[in-house]
């Protein structure tokens, strides 16, 4: 309060004095959480700048204060119309973003020491979508504060928002090498991607249980980084940006800060701000307006309760507490990868395992990558890089198969109902165990990336055993094929069918392995039956309960094998045009007729 009435009897006695001036303005601005984040409602810190520049020439706080006023325009009004703006109002809103970009260009070009200047540019045009000028500024800021933590972290983010994960995890590692030991310790904050229940423990067992921790969030396998990594660091960097209290409120059980839900989900996609006064009223929109923020596949109402733009979620204690409801769906979703830059979409696929008597179990992973067929008929060229992955407890690969296609060969294309989709197959391998298989599949625009958790067994030739059903859209002898796409095994050549839905106007292949047959007296003889049950009928565990049964199905066939080894190869052409569309459960029952042992395999699909 001293202070404040010194410097107003200061600037009465020399009202164009330049220091007294950006004291003035740097009060204006204490307590905001960034300078664009509040309206300058009385106009005041409008009217020292422009006196500054008078005075003072080509001021640089100055400067920065007229381009923050028109940045703080640009933002309210682009949250406030958005793709809903008319003619005129675009181009208002355009207007503001020019100045504002014109006004931070002329202030780092009058003073590129300071770093208050480019972090408000940089929250410009990020938000703005204006990556290359982003680009542009943060080169210049490293350049000029090359001892700057905070230079290099920012610098990081862009180079992450423009879809450079190898560059962006350079500069990560510089500004991470740069902080003092207590930043750097508190800077992660990894902890809360995981269950408060696992919380603890995961913390206690150190480094490495952090380290295996990333490794199988590795969502992206094919790269040389770990782009779960990456992005994690770009999601603390971009909500320090935005949301600079946010780790503050981290802990706080009222409260959640956009900055806890980034970290967790990825960056806004947009934001649309519902204000709950008329906006043209005196004094500009209401100081609680509400802020909804679009994720990837989720969005979060956020009140701005005090007006200088710190968004929350408050809790209501009510019953429909918003709080209570967003921490139970960290509860349930820690955390999601997203990619910047690119539509996440779905790939069917089909995980079949094969085991083995040896020390390693085959794995075939079968999957459809959507095609447009106005994109085939341009005849454009559809690149793709897919990757499959057999990945142990700790995060390391123990197989992996990555194919490149600059183009997919129109043998490869199948269809699905009324989906046409590339299809394509990699054999893994692995000793048996527990794993987590992972796919991957990346075009230009979109990328795909699944996984489950899966357990390989080891075959054991004292015991009768089956493998996993492959459905497959063609199985033919390798020594009849002409070749073509697919895998072989054994003596067949087998084009895997990407996903569980047929049509009932095509033939629907089956194919299968089986061992431990008793040879005791000679060639082994066993018995094949292949049955279909429809799940309507009382759903999937009535269906798979009648199937083991042999009750209330139909049994498609039944044919009686003599080998003289204790393995065997088989597949089955199955008819479905008498099914009734809708899905059905096929189970294949292997007997050995010397000892009367028998083993079951079972398959869902979709008939249509």
């Amino acid at each position: 309060r001293s202070a404040w009435l010194h410097l107003r009897q200061a600037r009465e006695d020399d009202p164009d004095n330049p220091n007294y001036l950006r004291e003035r303005l740097r009060q204006l601005r204490s307590g905001l959480p960034f300078f664009s984040s509040g309206a300058d409602r009385t106009g005041e810190r409008s009217n020292i700048a422009r006196k500054l520049l008078e005075v003072h020439g080509n001021d640089a706080v100055a400067l920065e204060e007229i381009a923050t006023t028109a940045a703080w325009d640009y933002f309210w009004l682009e949250r406030r119309f958005g793709a809903r703006a008319g003619d005129r109002m675009r181009a208002r809103i355009d207007g503001y973003l020019g100045e504002a970009i014109d006004h931070f260009e002329l202030a780092v070009d009058a003073n590129p020491g300071r770093a208050e200047t480019y972090r408000e540019f940089l929250r410009l045009l990020i938000r703005s979508g204006q990556i290359e000028k982003a680009l542009t500024a943060s080169a210049r800021m490293t350049e000029h504060l090359p001892d700057s933590s905070a230079a290099w972290m920012l610098r990081g983010l862009i180079m992450h928002l423009d879809r450079q994960p190898e560059i962006a995890w350079a500069q990560f590692r510089r500004g991470l090498s740069l902080m003092d030991p207590n930043e750097r310790g508190g800077f992660d904050a990894w902890q809360l991607l995981v269950r408060p229940d696992l919380r603890d423990s995961l913390v206690a067992a150190g480094e490495a249980a952090e380290q295996a921790f990333w490794r199988l969030r590795d969502t992206r396998r094919m790269t040389d980084v770990n782009e779960r990594l990456v992005s994690h660091y770009g999601r603390l960097v971009y909500s320090d940006l935005f949301y600079p209290r946010w780790r503050e409120r981290a802990d706080d059980g009222w409260l959640i800060t956009p900055g806890e839900v980034i970290v967790r989900y990825g960056y806004p996609r947009s934001e649309r701000q519902l204000p709950r006064s008329d906006p043209s009223a005196p004094g500009g929109p209401s100081p609680t307006a509400s802020i909804l923020l679009y994720f990837a596949d989720r969005s979060f109402l956020f009140e701005d309760l005090t007006g200088d733009g710190e968004l929350l979620i408050p809790t209501t204690h009510g019953e429909n507490d918003a709080v209570t409801a967003a921490r139970s769906e960290f509860f349930g979703t820690p955390e999601l990868a997203d990619v910047p830059g690119k539509e996440i979409f779905e790939v069917p696929y089909i995980v079949t395992r094969f085991p083995s008597p040896g020390d390693a179990t085959d794995v075939v992973v079968s999957y459809g990558v959507p095609v447009f067929a106005e994109d085939l008929r341009n005849h454009l060229p559809i690149a793709t890089r897919s990757g499959a992955f057999v990945v142990d407890e700790e995060g390391y690969d123990v197989d992996r198969s990555v194919r490149i296609s600059r183009s997919m060969p129109r043998g490869e294309l199948v269809r699905a109902d009324t989906l046409l989709l590339w299809s394509n197959a990699a054999t893994l391998a692995a000793p048996p165990g527990s794993y987590r298989l992972q796919l991957e599949v990346e075009s230009s625009d979109m990328i795909a990336s699944h996984w489950e958790s899966i357990e390989l067994a080891r075959s054991d030739d004292d015991r009768l055993w089956i493998s996993d059903i492959m459905p497959a859209t063609l199985v033919e002898p390798v020594s009849s094929s002409t070749g073509g796409p697919g895998i072989v095994r054994g003596g067949y050549r087998i084009r895997p069918a990407p996903m569980t839905l047929f049509s009932r106007d095509a033939p629907l292949y089956l194919y299968f392995e089986l061992g431990g047959l008793d040879t005791s007296a000679g060639d082994a003889r066993y018995e094949t039956e292949v049955f279909i049950a429809d799940v309507r009928e009382g759903g999937i565990l009535s269906a798979i309960g009648r199937l083991l049964s042999g009750e209330g199905v139909r049994v498609a066939a039944s044919f009686v094998s003599s080998i003289g080894v204790s393995s065997d190869r088989q597949y089955f052409v199955l008819d479905v045009r008498d099914e009734d569309p809708g899905d059905h459960v096929i189970g294949v029952r292997i007997t050995d007729l010397t000892t009367d042992a028998s083993v079951e395999a079972v398959l869902r699909v979709e008939i249509r």
